[in-house]
């Protein structure tokens, strides 16, 4: 292919994020947790995590404090941190999937703008860093270099731990060796009992926080056979779909695919009734976190259903080691308990650079597919852009309006989550429920109150109401409770980190 595709590919998507990149550092999900750890850390002179993460997220905060230490810009050192990240993730994701073809260009530009993975990569959280790391993780491993695999593979387990199931591709390998007869590799076997003792030891030094005891705590409550067996079959269903549109979108005849399903429905008819129990009987959900795709969960499982049940061959050849890396990963987040939209972003870039995709001649139909679904890309990034200039525009309402005395945070209703939670989680933090959930901040502010309308705030003062929590009940705030102030631009950061942290 030529070396056009690739350069414009990165110059498309480096514009595509200036113009979506807010100006200044924003929170507006779990992306408080990390720029938490980063601040304070940088305040307080040493390593500070956040109680309200789980993975061990060393490597990012990491990376940026060194790069906030050469910079001095907190912006640099996490928005543009995670910019790069981005990008080379479109670079790495193209040596991955190899794509021969115009089509197969294009494929690629559409995975990088997918609004899934757009959405994480305009956010500053781990998710981008364990994408490229387990996307040079599976190059290492084809290249058979399999000493930076390891060293790659444990790197992004100090990310994520769902990093783990990469370990899946080594032990398959030895497995076939034995079945061969060819021998086990020391190497391999090494390399997996290092990793595993390795990530093993991490999790034993790594400080029990309030995130992992919630966590704990709720997963004890929540378990059951049926939930378990529910988010398994949420997960290859959904990871079917996908591969189906992957090859669609690559020429493959889903009427073939179809056709040779009818003639042998076994297995399409186990799969098609499996998605029925999950839209029907609602054992679990998918949760969206991606903006505008909030309610969309039930219509992704019909169709991911229908697709990846009917629309792909059962015969179309997967390498062993990449089907067990990512039923790796389905099986971790069915026995955590909980899918969301982007826990599938690494199994799916394992399974589709798992067999060859591109082979195929394209129909008209495929040209005419190819050419909605860019579009429907395309506007999917403007309403993203709208989003995130919205999310700007409610905090610098609120932090302004707080500063000022005008409104109280109980009436903030229509804040950023992650606005909320960096006002309000240390004190629910100091003052926990009998069953404490990481949400419990959300108690303090009641709903419909605050509507940020333009530049000015709308407050409705009249009657009680219920909180934003998901229980509605209310907690009053502690006397003497002071929000901590949110920094608006590069100078007020500069001050606010320079200023010791009592924490």
């Amino acid at each position: 292919m030529k070396p056009a595709f690739p350069i414009a590919g990165l110059a498309g998507l480096a514009g595509m994020l200036a113009a979506l990149l807010p100006g200044r550092v924003l929170v507006r999900g779990d992306d408080f947790g990390y720029l938490e750890t980063v601040v304070e850390t940088v305040r307080r002179g040493a390593w500070t995590p956040s109680d309200w993460l789980e993975p061990f997220n060393l490597p990012l905060p990491i990376l940026s404090l060194g790069l906030h230490a050469v910079t001095g810009n907190l912006w640099l050192a996490t928005f543009g941190l995670n910019a790069a990240i981005f990008l080379s993730v479109y670079l790495l994701l193209r040596r991955w999937l190899r794509p021969a073809t115009a089509g197969g260009e294009l494929g690629l530009l559409a995975l990088a703008v997918f609004p899934v993975w757009l959405n994480k990569g305009v956010e500053y959280t781990g998710v981008p860093l364990g994408v490229a790391l387990t996307l040079a993780a599976l190059l290492a491993w084809r290249r058979g270099r399999h000493r930076w695999f390891f060293a790659v593979v444990l790197l992004a387990v100090a990310n994520r731990q769902s990093a783990v199931c990469l370990l899946a591709l080594p032990v398959v390998e030895l497995i076939r060796c034995w079945r061969t007869g060819r021998g086990l590799s020391r190497e391999l076997a090494a390399g997996i009992a290092l990793t595993a003792g390795a990530t093993l030891a991490l999790a034993g030094w790594w400080p029990v926080n309030f995130a992992r005891v919630v966590a704990a705590a709720r997963w004890r409550e929540e378990f059951s056979a049926t939930r378990l067996a529910g988010n398994l079959v949420l997960g290859v269903v959904i990871l079917a779909g996908l591969l189906a549109c992957w090859r669609g979108w690559h020429g493959h005849s889903w009427r073939a695919a179809v056709r040779a399903n009818l003639a042998r429905p076994a297995l399409p008819l186990l799969l098609t009734l499996a998605g029925a129990w999950l839209v029907l009987g609602e054992p679990v959900v998918l949760a969206c976190e991606t903006p505008g795709w909030e309610r969309a969960g039930s219509l992704l499982l019909v169709a991911a259903t229908f697709l990846g049940a009917w629309a792909i061959s059962w015969r179309f050849p997967l390498e062993p080691g990449f089907v067990a890396c990512a039923g790796a990963y389905v099986a971790l987040v069915a026995f955590r308990g909980q899918w969301w939209d982007y826990y599938f972003l690494e199994p799916a870039v394992v399974l589709l650079g798992a067999g060859d995709a591109g082979t195929a001649s394209p129909s008209p139909l495929t040209h005419w597919i190819r050419g909605a679904g860019m579009v429907a890309l395309a506007v999917a990034a403007v309403f993203l852009g709208r989003f995130l200039q919205r999310t700007e525009q409610q905090i610098v309402a609120y932090e302004s309006a707080l500063r000022a005395g005008t409104v109280a945070i109980t009436e903030a209703s229509d804040a950023p989550f992650g606005y909320l939670a960096w006002k309000l989680f240390p004190t629910a933090r100091a003052h926990p429920e009998p069953q404490p959930r990481l949400t419990d901040f959300l108690r303090y502010v009641e709903g419909g109150r605050g509507r940020v309308v333009g530049d000015s705030i709308v407050v409705d003062r009249e009657g009680g109401r219920r909180s934003l929590h998901p229980s509605r009940e209310k907690r009053p705030l502690p006397p003497a409770w002071r929000g901590r102030e949110f920094p608006l631009s590069a100078a007020e950061w500069r001050q606010y980190l320079e200023r010791v942290s009592a924490r």
